[in-house]
């Protein structure tokens, strides 16, 4: 299986995951979408990090990635809008029923989010869990070091053979 390249969009987490999928032989790249303005939306109660999406998704669809690795529903809709092959969305953290809609925008965002990623991750059993019990969605368990699932789950989403070149 050939090296993909891979968007990190910038998190905690993405820096944990960079060397590891750096090990598996595949080319990680963390990507650092500037912001717009965010004090309006602020003001306004409005999702988290949304000022970030529009470039980091032109960033995402002008370096050509084959997979986009979000951690967050914000960036996950800037990994889906910027078209790579494949869109993966990261939970880092147990989703709490309590914070599924208390901004405007925030329940909206996660399920666009979910619809435009063609996996989602959790790093554990807990994290799975809570998935499953408040959104309904089946993620797959890798942790954040573990670069070989993650570049296995890339090359099934992207239908790759592990003998192809």
């Amino acid at each position: 299986m050939s090296a993909l390249r891979v968007a990190l969009l910038a998190a905690p987490a993405a820096r944990a995951l960079a060397p590891a999928l750096a090990a598996a032989g595949q080319r990680p790249e963390i990507v650092r979408g500037a912001g717009l303005p965010a004090a309006p939306l602020r003001l306004r109660k409005l999702g988290e990090d949304l000022e970030r999406v529009p470039l980091a998704a032109l960033a995402v669809r002008l370096r050509g990635f084959d997979v986009a690795h979000a951690f967050a529903p914000s960036a996950a809709l800037a990994a889906a809008w910027g078209r790579p092959r494949a869109a993966v969305l990261t939970f880092p953290e147990p989703v709490r029923r309590e914070r599924l809609a208390d901004r405007r925008l925030r329940l909206a965002t996660l399920e666009r989010a979910l619809a435009g990623s063609a996996a989602v991750v959790a790093p554990d059993d807990a994290v799975a869990a809570s998935l499953w019990r408040w959104l309904g969605v089946k993620a797959a368990v890798l942790r954040p070091d573990d670069g070989a699932g993650h570049a296995a789950l890339y090359a099934e989403l992207l239908h790759l053979e592990s003998g192809a070149p």
